[in-house]
């Protein structure tokens, strides 16, 4: 399953925030990280690939102190067709 993670650092602890980022200790869980994508500002989003929900609660567990987080659950074109296909029969 893929989800889309969005983030947006706070305020006061951006420093503290790229500090933790440019260390490299970000742990993924077992996750596939399919791309990240960084706004200009203090923000961006990341589109993940796992299908152990608690994993993505760990891994949004070592950013909540510094960002706001907000994760979606997405699929991709073929997901959407093949749904479609299914319930769109008459």
């Amino acid at each position: 399953m893929l989800f889309k993670i969005s983030y947006s650092i706070k305020e006061e602890l951006i420093h503290v925030t790229q500090t933790q980022f440019a260390g490299g200790d970000e742990k993924w869980y077992g996750m596939k990280l399919i791309g990240r994508w960084h706004e200009p500002s203090s923000t961006g989003f990341m589109v993940v690939e796992t299908d152990d929900y608690q994993a993505v609660m760990k891994y949004c567990q070592q950013w909540n102190r510094t960002c706001h987080l907000e994760v979606t659950p997405v699929g991709t074109d073929a997901d959407a067709a093949a749904t479609l296909s299914e319930t769109l029969q008459p």
